[in-house]
């Protein structure tokens, strides 16, 4: 389960680089055993991760060119105790990547980053998720802004991610 601690939420926001060691040619994340994360910019690296990894999709939702692939992170199959609330993490925006890049895609997009998201609200880091697709370049790219406010309608991160999009013809 992802957990941010309330200490860490006072970092700055949208301004950090994600939170990536580098091994020398491969980075991931870098988690203490005890603490969850290891952080400095902790809400930006959790919206990374929840964004960026691919979770599994159902069955129905393949198209052809995913030739089967479901995805998903193979830790999900045994890591996960839906009596605790749990559930997978990452989101499905994959699957939209070989479609055409169109206002009915980004809207598709900005309601799956939300879902992707939700688990920021159950940690209680955000009490809401707006997510607003814009397709920029030449139809090439879809930038999403994504803003997390607090109870006290604060704002607890705002920033945008680029989702490369492969032309299609």
């Amino acid at each position: 389960m992802l957990t941010i601690s309330y200490a860490e939420r006072v970092s700055p926001a949208g301004l950090a680089p994600p939170d990536i060691g580098w091994s020398g040619t491969v980075g991931d994340f870098i988690e203490d055993p005890v603490f969850g994360l290891v952080t400095g910019n902790p809400i930006r690296t959790a919206i990374l991760m929840l964004l960026y990894t691919n979770v599994a999709c159902d069955p129905s939702e393949l198209r052809f060119e995913h030739g089967g692939d479901r995805r998903g992170w193979a830790g999900d199959g045994f890591g996960i105790d839906p009596r605790r609330g749990e559930q997978p993490l990452g989101s499905t925006l994959w699957l939209l990547r070989r479609q055409k890049l169109n206002p009915v895609i980004a809207r598709k997009a900005e309601v799956e980053a939300v879902r992707a998201l939700q688990p920021l609200v159950r940690q209680k880091i955000a009490t809401s998720v707006k997510a607003s697709g814009a397709i920029a370049g030449a139809n090439d790219r879809l930038e999403l802004a994504i803003d997390l406010t607090a109870k006290d309608g604060r704002p607890v991160f705002s920033d945008r991610f680029d989702i490369l999009w492969k032309a299609v013809a």
